[in-house]
Parts: structure tokens; C-alpha cells; sequence
């Protein structure tokens, strides 16, 4: 049983990784539809930095390190990346053995058809008030998960079965997380009420106030926590207290303004609701390890290949 599970992983791996191949010639990005991104990167790199929404990330070809909050997960060959809520965030991708290119695949969470398939599976719901636990979680890949996503990949390039059959593969893939070892995490933050979806509608809420000044006795108020309470739960899910992500959030936020849309450092640090930019430029480089401008022309320059 064991030999034919290593069988069929290893058949889809090497069928996305054509596809991938075909479908990314050059080091980019590709996102056909329904939440999925196709990823190829050649020699380490930074993926990206900014908000990640929840997601499931696939490694086909290569390593991934997932660096959000003080944590940091590395995703290879036999494994997937699942992040339960949306955080700020890098990654940084490696070549496999410096000769393959690095290929992913994520998909972005579907809520409400997560919420929609709680109520249809019977006992899914899981616990009343499951307690909080990292966002972030990893574990095996499943032949049945990967499968779906070699399907989900061959789909969204045909335009009819992109429109008829994308939609049941994507559901699929979210069955399989809820009722695979990710599921119980999963459903955490989906319970009504418990302590890690009240973290969750945080979250959601500190990235739409980005700019503005929060307090943490404001947000431990909207979820009705005692702000000890609050920050400890917070703490568990993200790894850091409630003011650390707000200010990663800002700093994410923008690096990714000065990377993609050419805005000074100035302009990012007003953008962000920083009003002094010594102190923008001392966090910035105390989270990214250089200072804004040095950053951005250290990641835009053009890098030889060895």
C-alpha cells in the first residue's frame, strides 16, 4: 500500500512539474483563475513580501521557506504549506540542487465554501470552541490532493472545463483539507465563537485599518476577549503580540509599495501611516535586515546566475 501511494505521488509530481514547465518557461508567476498561482523561480530568491491570505501551497519542484511572524516553515516534495489566516509575510524559494527550477502551486481558501462544507460533513464542526494554535501548518501530501491539483492545473487551461470543472476540483481540494490531518486546524478557524476565529476576524480587521493607530484594548473589545486573553490567543495563532503584526503589516505592506509600484521610501512611509520616517527606516531594517532604498535596489538588481 505504502509502494503504490509513493507510486501515484511521484507519477502526479512528475505531470505537474511538465505542465508547470510548459506553462512557465521563464522565472514568473501565473494566475489563471479560481485563487490559483503558479510559481517558477530559478537560484534562491524572495518570493514576495505583503499579506498572504489564506492558502494552501503546493512545493512540486524545490524548497520553500515560509517566513511569517517568528516563524519560519520549510515546504519540499511530499509536503504542503497550509495557512489558516491571512498574515504578513515572506518566502524564499530554492532551486532543487541547483540545477531544477523551484515550482509551486497555491490555491487560495474559499470561506464561505469551507463554512459550506462544515455543515454538510457530518461531525466537522469539531469542538465547540476548539482552542487557538498556529496558523500555519504543514503535513503530507496525500495522492488525493495531488491529484486534484494536477487536475485543477489542467483545467484552468482550457476555457470550458476551466468554467464547468475548476469549481468541483476546488472543491475538492477544500474536502480533502477538512477531512485530512490539516482539517481539525482548519475548522478552528472557522467555528463560530472560538478562539481562533475570533483571531481571524482580527486579523481581517487590523489589515483594513493598516494605516490607523490600534489599540490592543480596542481590538480584544471587538472580538469580546479580556485584552490578556486576547493577546495570549493572538500570540498562539500568529506568533506575535497584536502591535508586532500591525507593524509587520505596515512594513510588508510597504515594501511590496516600493517593489511593484516604484514608490519612494518616503511616499511608503506616509502610504503606511508611519509619521516619522526615522522610525520606519530603523523597523524596516530591523525586520528586512537593510534600510528601505538598499532593499529595493538590492532586490531589483539583476543577479548573475553562477
Amino acid at each position: 500500500m505504502m509502494e503504490t501511494t509513493a507510486a501515484e505521488l511521484e507519477r502526479d509530481y512528475v505531470l505537474l512539474q511538465k505542465r508547470l514547465t510548459e506553462l512557465l518557461p521563464r522565472p514568473g508567476r501565473r494566475s489563471p483563475g479560481m485563487g490559483l498561482t503558479l510559481f517558477r523561480g530559478e537560484s534562491a530568491a524572495r518570493l514576495e513580501s505583503g499579506f498572504c491570505p489564506p492558502s494552501l501551497g503546493v512545493t512540486v519542484q524545490g524548497v520553500q521557506e515560509a517566513l511569517m511572524g517568528t516563524e519560519t516553515h520549510v515546504c519540499g516534495r511530499g509536503r504542503y504549506l497550509l495557512n489558516c489566516v491571512g498574515m504578513p509575510g515572506s518566502f524564499l524559494v530554492r532551486e532543487e540542487g541547483g540545477r531544477h527550477p523551484f515550482l509551486s502551486v497555491a490555491l487560495e481558501l474559499d470561506g464561505a465554501l469551507v463554512f459550506r462544507l462544515m455543515e454538510e460533513l457530518p461531525g466537522a464542526g469539531g469542538a465547540l470552541s476548539p482552542p487557538a494554535e498556529s496558523a500555519l501548518q504543514t503535513a503530507d501530501m496525500t495522492p488525493d490532493m495531488l491529484g486534484a491539483f494536477r487536475r485543477l492545473v489542467e483545467a484552468m487551461c482550457d476555457g470550458q472545463r476551466a468554467r464547468v470543472l475548476a469549481p468541483m476540483i476546488v472543491r475538492e481540494i477544500h474536502y480533502y483539507l477538512l477531512t485530512g490531518p490539516s482539517g481539525r486546524c482548519l475548522r478552528s478557524f472557522y467555528t463560530p465563537g472560538s478562539p481562533g476565529g475570533q483571531i481571524a476576524q482580527t486579523t481581517g480587521y487590523m489589515r483594513a485599518h493598516c494605516r490607523e493607530r490600534l489599540r490592543m484594548e480596542e481590538l480584544a473589545s471587538l472580538v469580546n476577549m479580556a485584552p490578556s486573553t486576547f493577546s495570549r490567543n493572538f500570540r498562539k495563532v500568529t506568533s506575535l503580540s497584536p502591535l508586532q503584526f500591525h507593524k509587520h503589516l505596515k512594513l510588508h505592506e510597504a515594501r511590496r509599495l516600493m517593489m511593484t509600484e516604484c514608490c519612494s521610501a518616503v511616499s511608503a512611509c506616509a502610504a503606511v501611516g508611519y509619521e516619522s520616517r526615522q522610525q520606519f527606516s530603523r523597523e524596516y531594517k530591523r525586520l528586512f535586515g537593510r534600510p528601505p532604498m538598499r532593499d529595493v535596489m538590492q532586490e531589483t538588481t539583476p543577479k548573475k546566475r553562477a
